[in-house]
């Protein structure tokens, strides 16, 4: 109800929430105040670097040596990518400047070891 409320345009009063929406009494007393977290970013450059340092041919020694992962767990993003681009590029209904380039990353990523995880 409060989501099609907002989505109407019938807002709330500024500052208060509805009755649902409040902690029941003395649920947080004696609790200190929530501090609003940092925002952080959604992806973590180093981790989003090793795809592309692959698709470029940096060895699996190198990737692994740059970063704090385990070999299954990089093997298995770099497959979960390169599964992705395999499916991009074969999708006909995508315009040729989405096709053509996911088509080339999975050929420049589509090798050992990863290929041979992914026959």
């Amino acid at each position: 109800m409060l989501g099609s409320c907002v989505a109407a345009g019938v807002g709330l009063p500024r500052g208060r929430l509805p009755s649902v929406l409040a902690a029941p009494p003395g649920l947080l007393a004696g609790r200190p105040p929530v501090r609003p977290r940092a925002p952080r970013s959604a992806l973590v450059p180093p981790l989003c670097a090793c795809p592309q340092a692959w698709a470029s041919g940096v060895s699996w020694q190198d990737i692994m040596a740059g970063c704090n992962l385990d070999d299954g767990d990089m093997a298995r993003l770099l497959a979960r990518t390169v599964d992705m681009l395999k499916q991009i590029s074969h999708n006909d209904a995508l315009l040729p400047y989405l096709r053509d380039p996911a088509r080339a990353a999975f050929q420049a990523m589509n090798r050992k070891p990863i290929a041979d995880m992914l026959l």
